[in-house]
């Protein structure tokens, strides 16, 4: 009797589409200056800060920096540094989601 491959009937994931804002001009953003200074940033801020890592024993290093408040293309908020906070690659990723409605979730508004 053949037997049925777990991935029958399993549906491929559908290609994310970019928001809107990722545009050439929205990407030009995250040039050679941002690489430095998100390079520095990290160096000075080496741990995530997520909540999830703040209650770790060991917090995750931190890979990205992340803008607290979603820039959407204005500089402005883009360079605020008080809008900027280190976290690791994996805890950004799930933070976007959660903001960005990615993987069927409604997006979250942010005030």
């Amino acid at each position: 009797m053949p037997t049925l491959s777990p991935r029958l009937g399993v549906k491929k994931a559908k290609k994310q589409l970019k928001p809107k804002h990722a545009s050439a001009e929205y990407k030009s953003l995250y040039d050679w200056r941002w690489r430095q200074y998100s390079k520095q940033y990290r160096v000075e801020n080496p741990l995530c800060v997520c909540d999830e890592c703040k209650e770790r024993v060991v917090p995750l290093p931190s890979e990205v920096v992340d803008h607290i408040k979603p820039h959407k293309g204005n500089i402005k908020l883009f360079w605020d540094e008080t809008n900027h906070q280190a976290m690791a690659k994996v805890c950004h990723d799930k933070k976007t989601v959660r903001e960005d409605g990615g993987f069927g979730n409604k997006p979250k508004t942010i005030k």
